[in-house]
């Protein structure tokens, strides 16, 4: 017969076996999926966040790009253009602009005639409507520049 020592061995190591092939407990997968939504939700917020900025920043340039090419057009022409379509136009001596006229939330982008020579080139933003706050605030040329007159003598 196999002696009192020699079973107490035997179940010893069927224990430790048992223990090593447990694997994770409930407790334990439910804290690394916690774990992984908290670093994944935080992660995620940044990355809108910065395709968001990277959106404005589209704008903000092409704004002023298009503004420079009103500039342009006025010097040639000597009036402003009756819209911006009008820039990339190959009559009176255009294209002053050759990219497209959508703003990066799908809304086209506006010329407002100011009087006289004065413009403003208007992106309406991300909720397409004139105004707004925070997300939704219109980006335009005009505060781009602070409505510096050296900045657009025209």
């Amino acid at each position: 017969m196999i002696s009192h020592v020699v079973r107490e061995k035997i179940a010893r190591e069927r224990a430790a076996r048992r223990t090593s092939e447990r694997g994770l407990t409930l407790v334990e997968m439910l804290v690394v999926i916690l774990l992984i939504g908290l670093i994944g939700g935080g992660v995620g917020v940044t990355v809108i966040r910065q395709f968001y900025k990277a959106r404005v920043g589209i704008a903000e340039s092409k704004v002023r790009e298009l503004a420079k090419a009103v500039d342009l057009y006025v010097l040639e022409n000597n009036r402003l253009p009756d819209s911006l379509a009008e820039l990339k136009s190959k009559e009176n001596g255009g294209p002053f602009f050759e990219d497209t006229l959508v703003d990066p939330w799908g809304s086209e982008y506006i010329l407002k005639e100011l009087g006289g020579r004065e413009f403003d080139v208007v992106s309406l933003g991300d909720d397409s409507e004139p105004g707004g706050e925070g997300l939704a605030k219109d980006i335009s040329y005009r505060d781009l520049t602070g409505g510096d007159e050296e900045k657009n003598p025209f």
